[in-house]
């Protein structure tokens, strides 16, 4: 008896495990999603792409539509031109190839730049030799009592000639020029260029001019200079700021004392 309720049992096992059903191959997918850095698609713009199956083994095929082909999972792609971007993945998987589109819209990068106010932060205002320039309160007798005349100066590289200056800002005083209360409010824009890419830098100066008629003439001194390039912000990870804070760069102490704010415009 007991050798036929083994058998009986050995048999139903195998019957059991003879009807199981292997589960079948799974089918890829090529769904994926995108995500640009700091959520800006203004290029240049730097994006990465995900799948939104991880499919452990398959091969992802990404095709950017400008002739870049790569097999990396989840790559990043930085589109330097505006414009719709066709982007396809096709996934290998269990002898299977599936393909899936999109389409994504980049804006195109800002061609022109304005600054819309310009603020002093500190400038130097002597010299080592205790020599400085003729900052005082009274404006009409500058002779005795130093009226300032303090202009903004723009100029390009390589060019002789000035692409900006300001009115003349009266009676400032040395305490105004170390706390960013000496400001000029461009209402209109100071426009740098038409293609901010091609400008080249821009020179910025800052001017104590006793003779109001002529800013070469010998009264005027140098209160110091600090540089604007566009191109330092046309790029993934410092892009077309609204604001930027300029040191000198220059040798002497009205250069490396003077820090200036630039409140800027980006447009097309």
């Amino acid at each position: 008896m007991y050798k036929i309720f083994t058998s009986l049992s050995l048999f139903s096992v195998l019957l059991v495990c003879s009807c199981a059903k292997e589960e079948p191959p799974a089918e890829p997918t090529a769904s994926f999603g995108f995500s640009a850095l700091n959520s800006d698609l203004r290029a240049p713009s730097e994006i990465t792409f995900t799948p939104y199956d991880e499919m452990e083994g398959a091969t992802f095929i990404w095709d950017f539509g400008d002739g870049s082909t790569t097999t990396e999972k989840t790559p990043k792609k930085v589109f330097t031109t505006g414009g719709l971007k066709s982007i396809k993945l096709t996934v290998l998987f269990n002898g299977k190839s599936v393909s899936d589109s999109k389409t994504l819209t980049v804006d195109p990068p800002y061609t022109k730049l304005a600054i819309t106010k310009s603020t002093i932060l500190t400038a130097a205002t002597a010299f080592s030799d205790g020599t400085g320039w003729d900052l005082g309160t009274n404006a009409t007798n500058w002779w005795t009592s130093g009226g300032p005349d303090v202009y903004l100066i723009g100029r390009y590289e390589n060019v002789n000639s000035d692409a900006y200056y300001t009115a003349i800002k009266q009676n400032v005083a040395a305490s105004a020029l170390v706390n960013g209360s000496t400001f000029w409010d461009h209402s209109s824009g100071f426009t740098i260029n038409t293609n901010v890419q091609a400008a080249g830098k821009l020179f910025i100066q800052l001017r104590d001019a006793d003779e109001n008629a002529n800013l070469y003439s010998s009264s005027y001194e140098s209160m110091g200079t600090v540089v604007l390039n566009p191109t330092d912000y046309i790029n993934i990870n410092n892009k077309y700021p609204s604001s930027i804070e300029l040191k000198g760069n220059g040798t002497n102490y009205s250069n490396a004392a003077l820090k200036m704010k630039f409140d800027l415009k980006w447009s097309n």
